[in-house]
């Protein structure tokens, strides 16, 4: 079976703040951008390129005002942050061709949305009672969703496979714990024993695998977007019966970022997560070892 992998997001939305962070001393390298999508917060990380002439994040600030709705394209990244998933759009400026940022009328709808494709690491389907949902019980599927870019920077051809890329972020972690000094640490421990169990190329092994990388170490991956998506009623239910752990899947997404007001205009909590909302594909893949799970073993 042919996998298939893609993270292209879009949001639309007026401008409400600019703001840039210094990266590794360099001032002003990333912009950091919030928009106002339809009563939705929507966020944007806007990275300089390394070999710029000159700092394109602030180019490209003096292009856009307060007010100003915009379109911008990128990749949907998310990180895990004092127990709460931070989620962004991800687009680069450089000498080449700058941001993908196009002025919009104000007749252009809000959204904030992304097109994915990857592999299933994680599901669970169950019944709640949502009060946004009337108060009454429906369907949620939550999905840990692995997207693997496959990009050789060698032959500049997308041929690595997804153990290749797998290997490669987990020994990216071993060396930079190396150059920590921390290789007598439990996490050096932690991270040689991934790696040797990785060595077997299989779905089931590779799953379990990125599952523990992902839950041990929280670590930055440059070749791996991990994301936390969520389907209500009917796309739940379907998900469950079409797709299973492992599974390649192509789905359309849509972020939401919004507090949660009831009939009274009272507060009751705040909306923070990747909603889906079609669901485009299921490519099915076999797990090859099913019956070993001393990855699952919190002891390990």
């Amino acid at each position: 079976m042919e996998e298939e992998f893609g993270n292209f997001g879009t949001i639309v939305g007026k401008v409400v703040e600019k703001d840039t962070q210094e990266i590794n001393g360099d001032k002003d390298r990333l912009g950091k951008l919030t928009l106002d999508v339809g009563n939705n917060n929507g966020y944007v990380n806007i990275w300089d390129s390394k070999n710029s002439d000159n700092n394109k994040v602030l180019e490209f600030y003096r292009r856009i005002d307060h007010g100003d709705k915009i379109q911008l394209q990128g990749n949907l990244e998310e990180n895990l942050y004092q127990d709460s998933y931070n989620r962004r759009l991800r687009t680069f400026v450089s000498n080449d061709n700058g941001v993908r940022l196009k002025k919009v009328g104000e007749d252009k709808k809000e959204k904030f949305v992304a097109a994915l494709n990857g592999n299933i690491l994680q599901r669970e389907l169950r019944y709640e009672n949502i009060e946004r949902f009337d108060g009454s019980d429906v369907a949620k599927l939550e999905m840990r969703l692995a997207i693997f870019s496959l990009y050789n920077p060698e032959t500049q051809e997308n041929d690595l496979s997804t153990h290749e890329v797998l290997l490669n972020e987990l020994n990216k972690e071993k060396e930079d714990l190396e150059g920590s000094n921390k290789e007598d640490s439990k996490a050096y421990k932690n991270i040689n024993k991934l790696i040797k169990k990785a060595e077997d190329d299989d779905i089931g092994t590779q799953t379990k695998v990125l599952n523990k990388f992902y839950d041990l170490f929280n670590p930055l991956m440059y070749n791996i977007d991990i994301l936390h998506l969520t389907a209500y009623k009917d796309v739940a239910e379907e998900l469950a019966e079409k797709a299973e752990k492992h599974d390649n899947i192509g789905l359309g997404v849509q972020v939401n970022n919004y507090q949660d007001v009831d009939e009274f205009g009272v507060i009751t909590g705040y909306i923070n997560e990747v909603e889906i909302k079609k669901i485009y594909e299921v490519n099915k893949r076999k797990e090859n070892n099913s019956d070993d799970d001393s990855l699952l073993d919190e002891n390990w």
